[in-house]
């Protein structure tokens, strides 16, 4: 059976009109990406601080497993003295934690997670900078807290 010409072009025209929409959905996709939506950019990038702004932390949202991330966290000492970090079980253990920077003066483990404490000087902000590497994909959820003041929430998206 022989199609008319009208058939043809009408085919013509609907293929066309399917493959500028991939190419729009394409092009999106790969500015998405581009832009740190599918890893490491602006998308990605984020800041959380607590109620009292006593913890405040900059980091990645988007991870991807087995690649060393960075999240850098500013505690304000509210009193002269060490400052304490805790950083809860849930969240170590779905990462490896790598590094923190400045070496903490003691850590303290128990079932709540791991309390990791700074000598600090003066009542002025210290920057500590954990590097850690997720060990699977999925949700990662931390919960950290600066001395005895609310807990900050942090969410991170691990890809394969």
């Amino acid at each position: 059976m022989q199609e008319t010409g009208f058939k043809t072009a009408e085919r013509q025209r609907r293929s066309w009109i399917i493959q500028r929409v991939a190419w729009v959905l394409l092009g999106g996709i790969l500015a998405f990406a581009l832009a740190g939506g599918l890893g490491q950019g602006a998308l990605s990038r984020a800041r959380a601080a607590t109620p009292d702004g006593g913890l405040e932390a900059r980091y990645h949202r988007i991870w991807r497993v087995n690649d060393p991330q960075d999240v850098e966290l500013l505690l304000k000492a509210t009193r002269p003295g060490p400052v304490s970090l805790l950083l809860d079980a849930d969240f170590l253990s779905r990462i490896s934690l790598q590094r923190i920077s400045p070496d903490p003066t003691q850590t303290v483990t128990g079932p709540e997670g791991q309390r990791l404490f700074f000598a600090a000087s003066g009542t002025g902000p210290a920057l500590i900078r954990l590097r850690v590497i997720p060990l699977r994909a999925g949700r990662v959820r931390a919960q950290l807290s600066a001395d005895a003041g609310p807990p900050l929430r942090l969410g991170f998206l691990v890809l394969p």
